[in-house]
């Protein structure tokens, strides 16, 4: 049975990728949503730096980010921080960004965006 010239499986191929397409990252649209982000992001780089740091000395990454050199800017939510094998990745939030969220990840897949390049942080 052929609807409007397509197959059923084009259908449901179709209905299939919509269901499955990855929301897309977050596009802040105010200068305030911009530094916002810009502030989750240069915290996670940080925090990248930090962990580089805390494995040449301690030869493990760690999930506490206040056992290593990381701070914090104020606003910028305590980073959540989840070891994956020989990796890790952590998210971090912000009060003045309701329901976004940014992740970096090292040798891990990131959780926002698996096809994130590693030790880049993406927002969602």
């Amino acid at each position: 049975m052929r609807i409007a010239g397509l197959g059923l499986f084009a259908i449901a191929v179709i209905a299939l990728a919509v269901v499955l397409w990855p929301r897309p990252l977050f596009q802040p649209s105010t200068p305030q949503e911009k530094a916002i982000e810009s502030m989750m992001m240069s915290d996670l780089n940080g925090l990248g730096k930090a962990e580089r740091f805390y494995f040449r000395s301690k030869g493990s990454f760690t999930d506490n980010a206040d056992s290593t050199i990381f701070l914090r800017t104020p606003g910028v939510g305590v980073p959540s921080i989840t070891l994956k094998g020989e990796g890790w990745y952590a998210t971090v939030t912000h009060a003045g960004l309701p329901g976004v969220t940014c992740a970096i990840a090292v040798a891990a897949k990131n959780p926002l965006h698996r096809a994130a390049e590693e030790g880049v942080p993406v927002c969602k």
